[in-house]
């Protein structure tokens, strides 16, 4: 029988959906409502049951550094040197393709080098390596995801709920020419690829996106279908670059592929 997995973080957006995911494909898991930076409270969770699987799920974005670095590097440190004490043998890690940062006009690779331009991309670059660390020095399998724009009809932040919420008011602003690329990824597609990685035996960094590959003016045409906005373009502090994930990896490696459900969610979204 299954250990339960241990689940940090579950009270997060995307945690409450792969919490949700266990549930409907009936695997047993526990999730740690404690204090990740208190070593103490992480100790008690992993003495309460046997865990050799955790997923780890806890950070913030801020372009604080402090608060940065603590949510997801410091948490990452504390749960990890408390697990290896109680036999954790996995840990699958939600990263972000904000570690890779500007890559030009081609599609990035797990391959290529991490180059981050924003403190959240550095921190998740930070959070990788300390997850290296453990997995060389104590053989933990470690499985990196790559997340693009994780989004939803209750998408709390991030570029769909900015740009929705923004629609609301009739006004919306665009930072740069509008031309950068990003990708986006359904929150339930999300939980379900890090369910599928529970029975991969190998550990490994895979980039974790959709068929949804849209520039900031196409999303801006997409929500101006349902409502006449005011598009304000603003170049003040803006850095400008495209980010595409590729999956070839995780398609081939984990055999996942997920669709475009950008449209169907914003039709939900303005219904309401």
């Amino acid at each position: 029988m299954m250990s339960p997995i241990g689940i940090f973080g579950s009270n997060g957006y995307i945690g409450r959906n792969v919490c949700r995911c266990l549930e409907d494909h009936s695997i047993p898991f526990r999730e740690f409502t404690g204090n990740a930076l208190n070593v103490s409270d992480v100790r008690k969770f992993f003495a309460g049951d046997p865990t050799a699987q955790i997923i780890f799920l806890i950070g913030r974005f801020t372009e604080d550094y402090r608060e940065s670095q603590e949510s997801n590097v410091t948490t990452l440190y504390s749960v990890l040197s408390a697990g290896v004490e109680y036999g954790l043998k996995k840990a699958i890690f939600a990263s972000s393709g904000a570690v890779y940062g500007n890559t030009s006009n081609r599609t990035s690779l797990e391959s290529d080098p991490l180059r981050p331009v924003t403190r959240y991309g550095l921190a998740k670059k930070c959070a990788e390596s300390v997850l290296g660390y453990f997995s060389n020095l104590n053989q933990i399998k470690s499985i990196i995801l790559r997340f693009p724009n994780v989004y939803s009809e209750g998408s709390v932040r991030g570029v769909i709920y900015d740009f929705v919420k923004q629609a609301r008011t009739k006004k919306m602003t665009i930072y740069g020419n509008g031309l950068q690329k990003r990708d986006f990824l359904y929150v339930e597609d999300a939980a379900e690829a890090i369910i599928r990685c529970l029975d991969y035996n190998a550990g490994g960094v895979f980039n974790i996106t959709s068929k949804g590959r849209y520039s900031i003016n196409d999303i801006a045409g997409l929500i101006g279908k349902y409502t006449d906005i005011h598009i304000i373009h603003t170049h003040s502090g803006v850095i400008q670059y495209n980010l595409i994930l590729n999956p070839l990896k995780a398609e081939k490696t984990l055999d996942i592929s997920f669709p475009d459900r950008l449209p169907g969610t914003l039709d939900k979204i303005f219904a309401v």
